[in-house]
């Protein structure tokens, strides 16, 4: 473990700007259903949810997400969504939507749902507490790998290569 424990860290907790596209409504929702739990987003934006604690800009994110007991990524509409790979990094379980991106991220390192449903939240959030997630040690590695920037500029020369072909 490196990092440190941030004290009394939420127990579900989203990263990202309060706009509406980060799909944080749908959170608020769920929060709303589970109020045995904190549910928290940390990032800035015009957009307030009652349900949700508003972190705002912080500079410890990684030891946010390593504290914290479920990151969650509700977006509607998402391109890459790099703060998936820094939460399978901290070795925390991922539950995300299936939008944009997100899947080919994800993998099966993390739990997918539906976008815009409150309730496929909430029964992902509550499988993930009981044990039901992929290994996230197995999630650490892929992540390391698949998104490390030697394995990204392989890629990308692999691309220009098939089309200089």
């Amino acid at each position: 473990f490196q990092g440190r424990v941030i004290p009394n860290a939420p127990d579900v907790l989203a990263v990202g700007a309060l706009v509406a596209h980060k799909g944080h409504r749908y959170l608020a929702d769920t929060a709303e259903m589970m109020p045995e739990l904190r549910f928290a987003v940390a990032g800035t934006g015009t957009l307030c949810y009652p349900s949700l604690e508003h972190l705002g800009y912080r500079e410890d994110v990684p030891d946010l997400l390593r504290s914290a007991k479920v990151f969650v990524h509700p977006s509607v509409e998402e391109g890459m969504g790099q703060v998936l790979v820094e939460a399978m990094l901290a070795k925390i379980p991922v539950v995300a939507t299936s939008v944009g991106g997100i899947p080919e991220v994800v993998g099966e390192h993390g739990v997918l749902v539906r976008p815009r449903s409150p309730v496929d939240l909430a029964n992902a959030i509550r499988d993930v507490l009981r044990g039901v997630h992929p290994d996230l040690e197995t999630a650490h590695h892929y992540a390391r790998k698949r998104f490390s920037v030697a394995e990204m500029v392989e890629k990308t020369v692999q691309v220009y290569r098939s089309v200089l072909r």
